[in-house]
């Protein structure tokens, strides 16, 4: 047999076969209809018509209840129709036609049996007189704790009226710390006026603090009959710098009263011991025209004195007083203490009433 030449082989191998357009078309058309031609479902394989089963109780289970007034989802509650008024009869009609001649009757006698609501103190127009109570303290337990303290000083009184286990003095102790003050508020006190003095200045003993010269206030206090010790600055300086002559100073006087013009000089010349005593120097204007009115306003009101702790004691009644009097001016004092504090009655823990030897009587504990 004879063999092709190479140069027809080699052509004929790289010429490839050129399909007709029919045919490619047709090829890919049976592609096509392959991949869309729907697998067999399985009977058990679910379908994406197929709803999802309602679960059902359990047996013996309860059915969940609807609660009352509820309406399912997407629905609006019916309103509810009114029901019919009921039809009276004329009998009826005529029976209770005299209903509101009896109430009316009635009325009176109602009101004639209820008592008479009594008056507010703290109402508008209220008379002015001593309140039953003052924020969160009773009268009622004031009035109590005075009584007591009265019939304890009365048994241990030595014929005194008014003595040194004789006075009633208010402590009230706080929860917070307070600030420290600082500069003249440090030892600077403030007088509290009260509504019955409870000590007069012919009873006190009385030392005056001035600035020189101290002649100018001895005849002042000559010429108003006022019996008082007056000492001047020079005078502290050089006679009582000892601290044995400071301490019988202290205790020789019941109540000490400064010119407010050398009241800043006071705690360098009477020392620290003098000033833990509740026997600090009160401030006056000493230029008043009238000295005696300042000085009885002084002696029988309360000294608020500054306090580096939580408890605060003020002198404000006498067993000498009555009873009435006492608790009326106990009552003014923890009002205004109770106004100063921060925090008013927030801040009140406890207050107590007691005389310088006697147990503390509590009249107010915080819950």
């Amino acid at each position: 047999c004879r063999m092709p030449s190479t140069s027809q082989g080699i052509s004929k191998e790289r010429t490839p076969s050129k399909a007709s357009p029919a045919g490619t078309r047709a090829k890919v058309a049976a592609k096509d209809a392959a991949k869309r031609k729907p697998v067999a479902a399985s009977p058990d394989a679910p379908t994406p018509n197929d709803k999802k089963p309602k679960k059902t109780p359990a047996s013996g289970a309860e059915p969940r209840k609807r609660k009352a007034g509820a309406t399912p989802a997407g629905k609006a509650a019916a309103p509810a129709e009114p029901s019919p008024a009921p039809k009276k009869s004329k009998k009826s009609a005529a029976s209770s036609a005299p209903a509101p001649a009896a109430s009316a009757a009635s009325a009176p006698a109602a009101a004639a049996s209820t008592p008479p609501a009594r008056p507010s103190p703290f109402a508008a127009g209220a008379t002015a007189g001593p309140s039953a109570c003052v924020g969160k303290l009773a009268r009622e337990q004031v009035e109590r704790a005075v009584e007591a303290l009265r019939a304890y000083a009365s048994s241990k009184s030595s014929g005194e009226l008014v003595g040194e286990d004789a006075c009633l003095s208010v402590v009230l102790a706080t929860k917070r710390m307070p600030k420290t003050a600082t500069g003249a508020k440090a030892v600077k006190p403030r007088l509290l006026t009260l509504p019955h003095p409870w000590r007069t200045l012919d009873q006190t003993e009385l030392c005056l603090i001035v600035k020189d010269p101290q002649r100018a206030v001895k005849d002042r206090c000559a010429a108003e009959r006022i019996t008082a010790k007056v000492i001047g600055i020079e005078k502290l300086k050089k006679k009582y710098v000892p601290f044995e002559s400071r301490r019988r100073l202290r205790g020789a006087y019941d109540f000490f009263a400064a010119d407010e013009r050398v009241l800043p000089l006071l705690p360098k010349l009477l020392g620290s011991e003098f000033y833990k005593s509740n026997k600090l120097p009160l401030p006056l204007n000493l230029k008043r025209k009238v000295l005696r009115d300042s000085l009885e306003r002084a002696v029988g009101g309360a000294i608020l004195r500054p306090s580096h702790g939580t408890c605060v004691s003020l002198a404000c009644a006498s067993t000498a007083q009555s009873t009435a009097d006492a608790a009326d001016n106990v009552l003014a004092v923890v009002e205004k203490v109770v106004a100063r504090t921060p925090g008013k009655w927030q801040n009140v823990h406890a207050i107590h009433l007691r005389t310088v030897n006697s147990a503390a009587l509590p009249i107010y504990n915080a819950i």
